[in-house]
This record gives C-alpha cells, structure tokens and sequence, in this order.
C-alpha cells in the first residue's frame, strides 16, 4: 500500500513536479504530515496521510511555507506542536 499527504481544505495531494508525496510506512507518512502542519503553521488535520489512489491527478500552485523544516522539526521538539 502507498500513503500520501493530502491537503483535507484544498482537497488535493501533497507534491511536486513530479507526482505526489507517497510513503510505503503508514508511520512515515503520519510523521510528514505533523511536520507539514507545522511547517506551514496549520490548523491541525488539515494534512493528513491518506492511502493514495491514482486518480488523474492535476497539478496546482507552488506553495511557500513560513517555516524551514528544520525550525518545523524543533517546534515539535520543543513541544510546541502536540502530536
């Protein structure tokens, strides 16, 4: 089984040029997605990790987040962000 990131408010998978963001650890996937939600300094849910069934996917607009993923990674470190 593969895991994608999608974006519950857009309602869209997480990528780039390429294709989506996939896992094949639903675990991993779980743990990308906190960090996104972090990193883009989201409501928590809005990106969850999914099965990901290939459904004609379209491409959409690049996004830049507020936070690096290094700052992301220590807010949740420090207990900024509840897992």
């Amino acid at each position: 089984m593969k895991y994608g990131l999608y974006d519950s408010q857009d309602k869209c998978w997480m990528g780039n040029q390429y294709g989506p963001i996939l896992y094949t650890d639903r675990e991993m996937g779980c743990a990308a997605a906190t960090v996104i939600t972090e990193r883009f300094k989201a409501k928590l849910g809005r990106y969850r990790c999914m099965e990901f069934k290939d459904k004609g996917l379209v491409a959409r607009d690049e996004v830049t987040p507020p936070l690096s993923a290094e700052q992301a990674i220590k807010n949740i470190c420090k207990g900024k962000v509840h897992l």
